[in-house]
């Protein structure tokens, strides 16, 4: 140890004494200009602890450390300049204060961020890396916006050294001088192949000394080099020197990480800055030990500190300059320009005007909120999103209900947020493919399924050499299926791709881009971005295409100008009906122009609370059926000219000549106007009360047979003799005025036979056909017992009276339960999602997935009140003569219905709103009325209203900070 030191010691003495003073001149790095008598006279008066503090620069991840110990390291080291990360940002405030408390000269502060300063602190809202803004084009409004931000947020946390990745360096800034950023701007991250050596000799690398040469011109502060960069380009102090100083001629300020066994190399090797990541004790009594041996002179220590002094001057000057023009285009327009209103910066240099002002600190903290960064944080990343190729035109996902989706997750990183929104789209399997010891992969075994779509979802760049089988097994895979490559990281990890794939292209992996990945497949957002460069012959620099928008998105609130704190209104009705016994659980759903921005379960399945609602479980939708179903399947069949509203029903039914309802229209059954009783007739079947149905010799039995095919619930079957005599007594039932409004299951009922009787197909498997299916309504059914357990459907009343049983997966509604569950006017089970689907459908005026289903005409005729009362053809209106349940500022177009079950849906044209509201407030009794007589549905319906245009990105992003 003794005979290295000894070495050291003639490395630097050498050095000393071939060294000399470099005149002042005029620099390309624009902090060197500085001629100020300050920096002089400062310089004098340091002591010896304060000018080696100076060349220390603390580079330090403060989350799992006291702040009390850096303070401690400042009060021995004087630091010139720290970068700290992983503190609150109040906490950040904070440490400066006491860092400029205990330090004579104001020290500098920096920051590794690129695009805003976010990701520094623990409790601000997470934004993109320097990743995506290559992705961007210079001219971009929201690369704009946030230069702005950067620069504000800089300067309001008195942040003024910014170090920058070699490729990134010039995406951080437009033009040609990066000192008009008013900050100090260090290049870091050097290519390894930067340097190239011929025998003794080290040289840039061409190619890189023009680069290096092009930064210097444009005004750059330093260079920073990593830990151990001697060590690894086996580079001599002297060779270190030759490279910066004479080979590239670069006077500005060369900063080195640092440990205690190679400062003084370092030093010898022209670094002015040591960067330092933890307690400097051991390099201060070095230096200290150096400087008392006059290895390190005075006059050594001098030259740096003054560069360091030079520096901190000129961005003090900046910062006058800034505050001078600002007061005096606050004069020239007459306004106040008042500091203490706007996020300020901090002077450096130890002298601040007098007009300036420490940001407040409940300003920052307000500013940095993380829910304030989501829409941004979106943008960016859709903005970044690269469409590579779409082969066939297979994106977005056509026809879901013709593909198996198998997920083929590369690596063992989570991918819960990408299975989570592709779950809102399609059904699928997964598996996870690991790489082994060595970090190559075994074979991709998947067995042979032509209608496949497998998605392979990679988080690493892949070599042709090194992943040589793997790639072979992916294009063996996209021989007999469809393969789409989700691939996460740099462009350069696509170099080994080629077209046999659809390839979507990400450069970070985190939640937003795995959820935006998902909703690009399935036509929910589109991919923005294009390549920032070429990666191979298939993949040019500037590829990349957008798609269309053809399904449900899911986004934040802000994105549709809503501020998510009014939306939580929601959340305490519910859970303040929850809790007053008014129901259970509910799903509530609201859609605004295409776009999810609430989706949320609350409570349990029953009040036993043993099974939480989730948004895939089946509610009872009870006479939303007339809409969701029976409607649905009558427009279909009208623009197929199958029926005419105008008819009769004896024009469709066979109705014996006695019949009291052969000469009802069928648009007087749509619109409940045609004077029928509220119910159909069967009051006999459901007075009997045979608790037991053993004997099978009336109307009931507790056994599936021939004459007992109709299941009513558990063990209860009904009689087909008495289902076959129900359409025979409606026939029989009186008929009322028809110049009324009066509400009738009856009437959908015979809608229902109407659609059957022409089409030849159940009202199931009607709707199932034309809508259900090919929309992917994966949650919809008629009969849900025999597609999904039991545990999935909501149960709904005990029935203590009639069935004598929980009714749980069979229709409450006893009239449809007597005719097996299928009927015109409730049976439908769905959630809130499905639904949403629907009805988002009707308002795209008929299109949906890249599918017309219905003409625009048509859904404005069935929806339209216009037909006598406040109805149009099965749905119901917000028409001021309606007592529905929907909120006051609904438009009067707004359509919709609600159910017997607690349940409603309305679409809102006016307002492109979609609001669902699914409960079971008849569990366990029908006679509880808390959600009527508590206006709870018509409340939450209110709050989407009252939320409106109350988020603004321009008040938002730029308050406190854009003024």
């Amino acid at each position: 140890m003794k005979t290295t030191f000894l070495g050291l010691l003639l490395i630097l003495l050498c050095l000393v004494a071939c060294r000399h003073e470099e005149p002042l001149e005029w620099s390309e790095t624009p902090f060197l200009n500085v001629n100020s008598p300050w920096v002089d006279s400062t310089l004098q008066s340091l002591n010896i602890e304060e000018k080696i503090g100076q060349i220390l620069y603390l580079d330090i991840d403060a989350s799992g450390l006291e702040t009390q110990s850096i303070i401690d390291w400042n009060r021995r080291a004087h630091f010139g300049g720290v970068k700290v990360y992983g503190l609150p940002v109040e906490t950040y405030q904070d440490l400066n204060k006491a860092l400029k408390r205990d330090n004579r000269l104001s020290t500098l502060a920096g920051t590794d961020e690129q695009v805003l300063l976010n990701n520094q602190f623990a409790d601000a809202g997470e934004v993109p890396g320097g990743a995506v803004l290559p992705y961007l084009d210079q001219t971009d409004s929201l690369r704009q916006l946030s230069r702005q931000l950067f620069r504000r947020q800089m300067r309001s946390l008195d942040i003024n050294v910014r170090f920058t990745g070699f490729q990134l360096v010039d995406e951080i800034t437009t033009g040609n001088a990066l000192a008009e950023e008013g900050h100090l701007q260090f290049v870091n991250d050097l290519p390894a192949d930067a340097i190239q050596r011929q025998q003794d000799s080290v040289y840039w690398q061409h190619g890189i000394q023009e680069r290096l040469q092009s930064l210097q011109a444009k005004g750059i502060s330093g260079f920073a080099l990593p830990a151990n960069f001697l060590a690894d380009h086996q580079l001599t102090p002297v060779q270190l020197a030759d490279l910066f100083r004479h080979q590239l001629g670069f006077r500005g300020l060369l900063l080195a990480e640092a440990g205690a066994s190679d400062a003084l190399p370092l030093l010898a090797g022209t670094v002015d800055v040591l960067n330092v990541t933890g307690d400097p004790e051991a390099i201060i009594q070095q230096l200290t030990e150096a400087y008392q041996t006059q290895v390190l002179t005075d006059r050594e220590l001098g030259v740096r500190v003054s560069k360091i002094l030079q520096a901190k001057e000129w961005l003090r000057q900046r910062q006058v300059e800034e505050h001078e023009a600002l007061l005096a285009k606050a004069a020239s327009e007459n306004v106040t320009y008042d500091r203490a209103g706007v996020l300020t910066p901090v002077l450096v240099g130890g002298r601040d005007t007098k007009d300036s002002t420490q940001a407040q600190p409940e300003l920052l903290t307000d500013h940095f909120n993380k829910n304030r960064w989501r829409l941004l944080n979106r943008q960016f990343y859709e903005k970044s999103s690269v469409l590579v190729y779409n082969r066939g035109r297979l994106l977005p996902f056509q026809d879901l209900y013709r593909h198996y989706f198998r997920l083929v997750h590369l690596g063992n990183e989570s991918r819960d947020d990408l299975e989570k929104t592709f779950r809102h789209y399609a059904d699928f399997s997964k598996y996870y493919h690991l790489p082994g010891s060595d970090g190559t992969y075994s074979r991709l075994r998947v067995t042979s399924n032509k209608r496949e779509i497998c998605v392979v979802t990679i988080n690493e760049d892949l070599d042709a050499r090194a992943d040589s089988v793997l790639l072979e097994d992916l294009h063996n895979l996209a021989a007999d299926r469809e393969v789409v490559l989700l691939h996460f990281g740099t462009e350069a990890g696509l170099e080994a791709l080629d077209t046999t794939f659809s390839i979507l292209h990400f450069p970070e992996m985190n939640q937003a881009t795995q959820e935006l990945a998902a909703q690009i497949l399935f036509g929910g957002a589109s991919p923005q971005g294009r390549l920032p460069q070429g990666v191979n012959a298939y993949f040019p620099a500037g590829i990349g295409e957008q798609l269309p928008i053809t399904r449900l998105s899911y986004q934040i609130p802000e994105a549709l100008g809503i501020s998510p704190e009014k939306l939580v209104g929601i959340d305490a009705i519910a859970k303040s009906a929850i809790e007053d016994g008014a129901f259970p659980g509910c799903q509530i759903l609201v859609a605004k122009r295409g776009a999810v921005i609430y989706s949320k379960a609350f409570g349990y399945h029953d009040y036993d609370q043993q099974r939480r609602v989730e948004m895939t479980d089946l509610y009872d939708v009870a006479s939303i059926t007339k809409v969701a179903a029976t409607t649905m399947a009558a427009m279909k069949l009208y623009e197929q000219e199958k029926f005419d509203v105008d008819d009769r029903l004896k024009n469709y039914l066979d109705c014996p000549s006695g019949s009291t309802i052969k000469n009802i229209q069928v648009k007087k059954l749509m619109i409940h106007q045609s004077g029928l009783q509220p119910h159909m007739p069967v009051v006999p079947y459901l007075l009997y009360r045979d608790s037991f149905n053993v004997g099978c010799d009336s109307f009931f039995c507790s056994q599936l047979s021939e004459d007992y095919p109709f299941q009513v619930a558990d063990n209860f079957y009904f009689n087909k003799a008495n289902h076959d005599q129900i359409w025979q007594d409606i026939h029989k039932i009186s008929v009322g005025s028809q110049r009324r409004y009066r509400y009738s299951d009856a009437n959908f009922f015979l809608v229902q036979q109407v659609l059957e009787k022409v089409s030849g197909i159940p009202l199931d498997d009607l709707v199932n056909q034309y809508f259900y299916t090919p929309l992917g309504l994966r949650y919809t059914s008629y009969r849900p017992l025999d597609r999904f357990p039991l545990d999935r459907i909501v149960p709904t009343q005990k029935d203590e009276r009639w069935r004598h049983q929980l009714v749980h997966g069979y229709v409450h509604d006893e009239t449809a339960a007597l005719l097996g569950g299928v009927s015109g006017h409730a049976g439908l089970f769905a959630n809130a999602e499905d639904l949403a689907v629907l009805f988002q459908m009707l308002l795209n005026k008929g299109y949906y997935g890249d599918r017309q289903y219905l003409k625009p005409e048509t859904i404005e005729l069935f929806t339209t009140a216009d037909k006598g009362n406040h109805r149009g053809f099965g749905f119901d209106t917000a028409h001021p003569d309606s007592r529905s349940a929907f909120a006051e500022s609904a438009s009067k177009r707004s359509f919709g219905h609600t159910g017997f079950t607690g349940t409603c849906v309305w679409a809102d044209p006016d307002n492109d709103i979609v609001f669902v509201f699914l409960s079971n407030r008849i569990n366990p009794s029908v006679r509880n009325k808390k959600l009527f007589k508590n206006r709870i549905r018509e409340r939450i319906h209110q709050v989407v209203y009252d939320a409106l245009d109350t988020y603004s990105p321009q008040t938002a992003e730029r308050e406190n900070l854009m003024k």
